[in-house]
């Protein structure tokens, strides 16, 4: 019975730990949708400096 109990203690030790193919695929899952998040903040703030920029161009021109 000892040598049993020693023996799984023994494993359970230097058994590898199983790999966690669902917090993997969380991870991977997480990091696409930080990708898109920015890809959207990217593309929404290079239209608000186009808007910004088209109206100060419409602006400077009414000055004149």
């Amino acid at each position: 019975m000892a040598s049993d109990e020693n023996r799984m203690r023994a494993e359970a030790v230097f058994r590898k730990p199983e790999p966690a193919t669902k917090n993997n695929k969380t991870s991977a899952e997480q990091a696409a949708a930080a990708q898109a998040a920015d890809t959207n903040r990217a593309r929404l703030k290079s239209l608000r400096l186009a808007k910004e920029a088209a109206a100060r161009a419409t602006s400077q021109v009414k000055k004149r």
